[in-house]
């Protein structure tokens, strides 16, 4: 599979580079060259393992199997919760670990072919991961094709942009939730339309491909421009509804 850049929208890359360093030459974001689809019917009846193994085989055209996944991170490593009518909650710690970064750990370092603590966690690398996650979250629910709402995190924006992927992959997400603190950077920029580049948060990078996704490579050029001067990014009112 190759790999476009948030930074150019002509030079390609494999998946060896997404590997290796959160940015390419150009400083731009790896994202998908064309993005895999994989509809809830391929992973229905599958396990959480081989659901994982689907979706990173075709990120980094690798040959894992759900086996070597649960031995990786165990048979059931995922539960899901009824909290109250129709809200459901999947509990990510359940693993053999008890705690979801040590999984992702652990599957990365499948995904390259090292040892846990060799393992380099790139920014696309963790967005695959998190994008494989949601596939083994959807199997398990065993929903219906109707796109059903997810509320997510966003203190990294990473698995936000995990489940923008993972609903442009095929799965049936509708709107996705930012959950945010009203002091966050992601939350000036969508309830007031700028944000000062200049706070030291994750989520201002990762918002780079987002931006991308909707409004094109010369706005996501700007705004990685922005960036570097510590300035501050403004939205369009006619943005903020892309």
């Amino acid at each position: 599979m190759l790999y476009l850049t948030t930074g150019d929208k002509f030079d390609t890359y494999t998946a060896f580079h997404t590997m290796q360093r959160d940015t390419a030459p150009n400083g731009g974001l790896y994202i998908p060259f064309k993005m895999p689809k994989i509809g809830i019917d391929e992973v229905k009846g599958l396990s959480f393992g081989a659901c994982v193994a689907l979706v990173l085989n075709r990120f980094f055209g690798t040959s894992l199997t759900g086996k070597e996944i649960e031995f990786c991170v165990g048979r059931y490593p995922i539960r899901i919760k009824v909290s109250h009518q129709r809200t459901l909650i999947a509990e990510l710690f359940r693993n053999l670990d008890g705690s979801y970064s040590k999984m992702e750990r652990r599957l990365a370092a499948k995904v390259v072919g090292c040892a846990d603590d060799e393992v380099v966690m790139t920014s696309w690398l963790t967005i695959a991961i998190r994008v494989s996650v949601l596939y083994g979250v959807f199997a398990l629910m065993d929903i219906a094709e109707s796109p059903i709402d997810i509320a997510v995190p966003c203190g990294d924006f990473r698995l936000t942009m995990a489940a923008w992927y993972g609903r442009a992959m095929g799965l049936p997400i509708g709107n996705i939730i930012c959950a945010c603190d009203p002091n966050s950077s992601v939350w000036d920029l969508l309830r007031q339309g700028q944000m000062r580049t200049s706070i030291p948060e994750k989520a201002v990078t990762e918002l780079e491909r987002l931006i991308y996704a909707t409004l094109g490579v010369e706005q996501a050029l700007l705004y990685h421009s922005i960036c570097e001067d510590g300035g501050i990014y403004e939205l369009q009112p006619e943005d903020t509804q892309k």
